[in-house]
């Protein structure tokens, strides 16, 4: 039997701990992934398409890919929230990513990703300009909510602008009793935004009748209203308008002050709080903006209010108002000029 030396061992071991050290030295590092971010594409309704194509296949396992986009100058990243990120799966391959939610005119930024157990990979920045689109608007009639005697609260939300400004919108409202049917436009705040929901409480409606009404509204690049699905309300005589019913009346005119005056024909559902008028240089004046309230009794039905500091030369238009528990009723528009 062969017995090994005390030196034997060392040298033994001594070559076993080199060929040990050497191997984790040579162990190769962990290879990093490398991607592209694909060009963004323009996609219908408003989306867009990008995704990612694979470079160099990473040596760890993906554990998401896909896109992360922003709207502003912040770069895009994971952390921004599913919102903005999306998730195409863990496979090794290229892939396709939908980007939704964008608006006209919308300007992004988009970069791919791929997030393994040590560290998330970015392809390049890719940017988009959203386009648009020219097509019809959508438009959504609401039910009408516990319609009234005499009165009824209308309202319609623009879904898509179909890629235009708006330039009109409002209900088509028609009396199945005597076939009259007549269109109520509803002001736009601000042509550049969608400005999707508008409603208006309509007084003056014959009682026990059954009505009709459509939500419309159109953009510039179309000549025709798009109108909502069909909504059907019944007046009914038993109940009583919830809202205040006003009238406004004319208006007398004094070097820069106007005296305007106004009635409540119905208290509605609840007693009177306040009443007045509201005026401005803008069409369709509210309770929101400049207003005179009448210090006299609530519980009187006449209006009167003065309105004082006018510029003589510039169109004023006012609407009575009476606010109860229920509401605000507004009156009939009119319009007064101060003579210079």
């Amino acid at each position: 039997m062969h017995r090994l030396s005390l030196s034997g061992l060392f040298v033994f071991l001594s070559l076993f701990i080199w060929s040990c050290s050497t191997t984790e030295r040579l162990q190769p590092p962990p290879q990093p992934w490398i991607i592209k971010t694909q060009t963004v594409l323009r996609l219908g309704g408003y989306k867009a398409s990008s995704g990612g194509t694979v470079i160099t296949k990473g040596s760890d396992p993906v554990m998401s890919k896909g896109v992360c986009w922003t709207r502003t100058a912040q770069l895009p990243t994971i952390s921004l929230g599913p919102e903005f990120v999306s998730n195409e799966g863990t496979s090794a391959g290229d892939w396709s990513s939908t980007i939704d939610g964008l608006t006209p005119k919308d300007s992004i930024q988009v970069r791919s990703y791929v997030m393994t157990r040590n560290g998330t990979f970015y392809g390049q920045l890719e940017k988009y300009f959203v386009p648009l689109e020219t097509t019809v608007p959508t438009v959504v009639t609401n039910p009408v909510p516990d319609p009234r005697k005499t009165s009824a609260r209308l309202s319609g939300r623009i879904t898509t602008d179909g890629g235009a400004n708006l330039v009109e919108r409002g209900f088509l409202l028609y009396n199945t009793a005597n076939q009259v049917q007549q269109y109520i436009p509803i002001p736009i705040t601000n042509p550049d935004s969608l400005d999707a929901n508008f409603d208006t409480l309509l007084t003056g409606l014959s009682t026990n009748t059954t009505y009709e009404v459509k939500a419309y509204a159109r953009n510039k690049d179309f000549p025709s209203r798009q109108l909502g699905i069909s909504q059907f309300f019944f007046t009914d005589q038993s109940k009583a308008d919830a809202f205040p019913v006003v009238l406004s009346k004319d208006s007398t005119l004094m070097d820069t002050t106007a005296f305007v005056n106004g009635l409540i024909v119905s208290n509605g559902d609840f007693e009177v709080l306040s009443k007045g008028i509201c005026y401005g240089t803008s069409r369709n004046p509210s309770f929101n903006g400049p207003r005179v309230d009448d210090p006299g009794s609530p519980f009187l039905p006449s209006i009167q209010v003065e309105i004082k500091g006018l510029i003589p030369g510039i169109r004023y238009y006012y609407r009575a108002y009476a606010r109860n528990e229920g509401g605000i009723g507004y009156g009939q528009e009119k319009s007064f000029v101060l003579s210079p």
